[in-house]
């Protein structure tokens, strides 16, 4: 309804970019207004406006101009949990099938960015033994 240029929507989490502070701030009292009116919506109060070049946050993924990272929390996350997932199957509690779903899933996830040695460093470490 706004005529936005450059807008990306996915589910409820909206990207609007443009030039200059004053014209998004413009916008964004306007789609407020929108959302609070005619849908009965809050806009989050996490909503900010700032720089491109500090990289969007937005879907899983911290995007740039020049390149795509995966979300540092997402990273840690898998991280602890593929540890999780060692030590469970040392113990024979969780089967191999199992952790192939994980990681399919985690390379999955990281193929949508620029994450090629994050992932190598993550399945590097990821050694799976069983107890006798």
């Amino acid at each position: 309804d706004l005529g936005i240029k450059y807008y990306v929507r996915y589910m409820d989490d909206f990207i609007i970019l443009g030039d200059g502070k004053k014209y998004l701030h413009d916008i964004l009292g306007l789609a407020e207004e929108f959302l609070n009116h005619k849908l009965q919506l809050q806009l989050n109060p996490k909503t900010t406006i700032f720089p491109a070049s500090h990289g969007v946050d937005f879907a899983g993924y911290r995007t740039w101009t020049t390149h795509i990272l995966p979300r540092k929390r997402n990273v840690k996350r898998t991280k602890f949990k593929f540890q999780k997932l060692t030590q469970l199957y040392s113990k024979k509690q969780v089967t191999l099938e199992e952790i192939r779903a994980s990681v399919m899933s985690f390379l999955g996830y990281m193929k949508h960015c620029n994450g090629y040695y994050t992932t190598a460093c993550i399945l590097n470490n990821f050694i799976l033994r069983k107890k006798s």
